[in-house]
C-alpha cells in the first residue's frame, strides 16, 4: 500500500499495491524498469510511504569504492618531515639575564664550542672550551679521561645547568642536541651567544 500526497489539496491518496503487482511489473518491464517505476512513486509520495510487500523486490547490491586511492606507503617528504620535526628533541634556551645570574651564583657548567681562533678573541666568564667537532667524542669519555683532557670535571647527566654557546647560537644548538641525545636532561642553549654577550658588555 502506497500513500501519495495530492499536490492541490495536500491530502494523501491511498494506492493498494500488493507484492503480486510489483512482481508482475518486474516480469513485464524487467528489474531495471521495475525499480524506476517504484522510484517514481517514491519521489512523488508523501513522507509516510508504506509498502507492505515491497520486500518482494530483491535489493540491489551496491559495492562502494573509494574515490581516491589511499597511499599505503609514506612519501620521501613525509619520512623526512617525521625525522626532521618529530624526532628532534626540544631545545631549551636561556636568556642573557638568567645566564648572568648563574655565572654569579651557580651552579653552572658553561661550554664554549667555538674554534680556538675565535676563543682567542674573548670568552664568557667561567666558560670551558670544547670545539663543536669534539663534543660527541668528549662526552663519550670516562670522567677521569674527560677531566684530564679538558681541565674540568665532566658534568653529570642530571646537572641542573649545562649551557652551550658559540658565536651566534647555531653551533651551540647543534651541540645541545648532541648532549640531549646522550642523556643530558637540563642542557640549554644560549641563543645570543658571544655576539650578544660582547655587545651587552661594551
Amino acid at each position: 500500500m502506497l500513500q501519495e500526497r495530492s499536490r492541490t489539496s495536500g491530502n494523501c491518496t491511498t494506492f493498494n499495491l500488493s507484492g503480486e503487482d510489483i512482481q508482475s511489473t518486474m516480469l513485464r518491464f524487467g528489474h531495471v524498469k521495475a525499480f524506476r517505476w517504484a522510484g517514481r512513486w517514491a519521489t512523488r509520495s508523501c513522507p509516510a510511504i508504506v509498502a507492505r510487500h515491497y520486500s518482494a523486490v530483491p535489493p540491489k547490491q551496491i559495492q562502494t569504492k573509494p574515490r581516491f586511492a589511499v597511499p599505503t606507503t609514506q612519501s620521501p617528504f613525509s619520512l623526512w618531515a617525521q625525522q626532521r620535526f618529530l624526532s628532534t628533541p626540544l631545545i631549551h634556551e636561556i636568556p642573557i639575564i638568567e645566564l648572568k645570574e648563574l655565572i654569579e651564583s651557580g651552579p653552572l657548567v658553561l661550554i664554549d664550542v667555538r674554534e680556538p681562533n675565535e676563543v682567542a678573541l674573548g670568552q664568557i666568564p667561567t666558560a670551558h672550551h670544547i670545539p663543536l667537532g669534539d663534543v660527541e667524542t668528549a662526552f663519550a669519555l670516562t670522567e677521569s679521561a674527560f677531566e684530564a683532557q679538558y681541565g674540568f670535571p665532566k658534568p653529570a647527566l642530571d646537572h641542573p645547568n649545562v649551557v652551550m654557546y658559540c658565536r651566534s647560537g647555531v653551533r651551540s644548538e647543534s651541540a645541545t642536541k648532541q648532549l640531549l641525545e646522550v642523556g643530558y636532561k637540563h642542557v640549554k642553549n644560549y641563543r645570543g651567544s658571544w655576539l650578544e654577550w660582547s655587545q651587552s658588555n661594551e
